[in-house]
C-alpha cells in the first residue's frame, strides 16, 4: 500500500537539539520556549510586562518592586522605550535575571520550580497573547502527517456492541464474531493534530444483531459516515449528557428487524451512533392507528394491536440502558441507548 509520511518538530527551528522526552513542562521551560519562539529580547519582554499587561498601575508597581528588590527605580519624564532601557540596566546591574523577574511578577502563582498549573497557563496566554495555551503542544510535540493510498478500509466494532448474524440458522454467528464492515474510500490520512481521517464513499455492512437483543440492523450502504463529535445529536428528553468526545460511525439510515413476541416488526433507523462502547439512535415504526395506550402496526403476522407498555417491557428486558417511545401521527419512534 503506497504510504506518504511527513515528520517535523516545529520547535527545532528555535531550539537546537530539542527532545520532547526530556521536556519537564515547568512554567520556566514553557516561558523560555514562548519567548524564544517569538524572538523576544530582554527589552521587549520587559516592555510587554510594564506597558501591555492589563493596564498595570506603574507607579504602584515600581514602589513595590523597589521595596522587595531593594532598588531605586524612579519614574521620570521620558519615553516608554527609554524607561524600559533604564529599568533593564538597573536589573542587570543588580544581577536580576529578566526572565526570572517577569516570571515572578507576572506569571507564577506558586513558588519554586514546578509543572505549570492552569492559572499560570492563563497568565501566559494573556502575556504572550495566545488564544489557547494547550495548542502549544503542536509546537513542542513531533508532528506526523501520513497519507495511505487505498481503495478500501476494514472497520471493526466490538462484538459486545453488535455482532454478526447467521441468517441461515437465525441466530448469532458461532464464535460471537464482530460484524464485517468494509468501506470504500479514496485516501486515509493521519495527523498528530486531527488523528485518523477518511471519507467513506460506500460501506458494505453485514446484517448484524445488537448484541444479546435479537434486534437486527442492516445499514444503507451509502448512508454511513465516520464522525469524531456528536454534539449535534440529542435523543432523550431531559437529557444533558454530552457526546462531544464520541468518535465512531454515524449510520444515517438503516433497516431494523425487531422480534417482538411471536411477531417480526420492521422499522427504519435514523442517525445511529455506533462505536466500540455504545450504540444509540432512533427507530421509526409505521403505525396503522393508535390511542393513548395501544398501537396497531403491520407485522409478519398481519395487523396486530400492541399495548405501548408491552413495547416498554420488551426493551427493558433486552438490557437497553435508556429508551423512550414517542407517538406521532403515522409512526412511533423508539429512541434507544445500549452500552457494552
Amino acid at each position: 500500500m503506497p504510504t506518504f509520511v511527513n515528520y517535523e518538530l516545529p520547535i527545532s527551528q528555535y531550539v537546537n537539539n530539542f527532545e520532547y522526552e526530556d521536556f519537564d513542562h515547568t512554567v520556566e521551560s514553557y516561558f523560555e520556549i514562548l519567548a524564544i519562539s517569538r524572538l523576544s529580547t530582554d527589552e521587549n519582554l520587559l516592555h510587554k510586562a510594564l506597558f501591555n499587561y492589563e493596564l498595570l498601575d506603574l507607579a504602584t508597581f515600581i514602589t513595590s518592586v523597589n521595596q522587595r528588590y531593594i532598588l531605586d527605580i524612579q519614574l521620570e519624564e521620558e519615553t516608554e522605550e527609554a524607561f524600559v532601557r533604564r529599568f533593564l540596566d538597573i536589573l542587570r546591574r543588580n544581577r536580576i535575571d529578566v526572565y526570572a523577574f517577569v516570571l515572578d511578577e507576572f506569571i507564577r502563582t506558586e513558588k519554586g520550580s514546578h509543572v505549570i498549573n492552569e492559572a499560570e497557563k492563563r497568565n501566559m496566554e494573556r502575556f504572550f497573547t495566545i488564544y489557547d495555551f494547550d495548542k502549544l503542544k503542536y509546537v513542542i510535540n513531533p508532528q506526523i502527517n501520513m497519507t495511505l493510498k487505498t481503495k478500501y478500509v476494514g472497520i471493526e466494532i466490538n462484538a459486545k456492541i453488535i455482532r454478526q448474524w447467521d441468517g441461515i440458522n437465525n441466530k448469532p454467528m458461532k464464535g460471537n464474531l464482530p460484524p464485517i464492515i468494509l468501506g470504500s474510500v479514496e485516501n486515509v490520512t493521519f495527523s498528530t493534530e486531527d488523528g485518523l481521517e477518511t471519507d467513506l464513499q460506500k460501506v458494505c455492512f453485514s446484517r448484524s444483531e445488537i448484541t444479546e437483543t435479537g434486534i437486527l440492523i442492516k445499514p444503507f450502504s451509502d448512508e454511513v459516515d465516520l464522525v469524531t463529535t456528536a454534539n449535534d445529536y440529542r435523543y432523550f428528553e431531559n437529557e444533558s449528557d454530552e457526546l462531544g468526545e464520541f468518535s465512531g460511525l454515524l449510520i444515517k439510515r438503516a433497516n431494523f428487524t425487531i422480534p417482538f413476541n411471536d411477531h417480526i416488526i420492521s422499522g427504519i433507523g435514523n442517525n445511529i451512533l455506533l462505536n466500540n462502547n455504545i450504540i444509540l439512535g432512533e427507530i421509526d415504526i409505521q403505525i396503522i392507528s393508535s390511542d393513548e395506550t395501544n398501537i396497531v402496526i403491520q407485522t409478519s403476522n398481519g395487523e396486530q394491536k400492541i399495548a405501548t407498555k408491552e413495547f416498554e417491557k420488551f426493551f427493558k428486558s433486552k438490557g437497553f440502558d435508556k429508551f423512550e417511545i414517542h407517538n406521532f401521527d403515522s409512526f412511533i419512534q423508539i429512541r434507544f441507548e445500549k452500552k457494552g
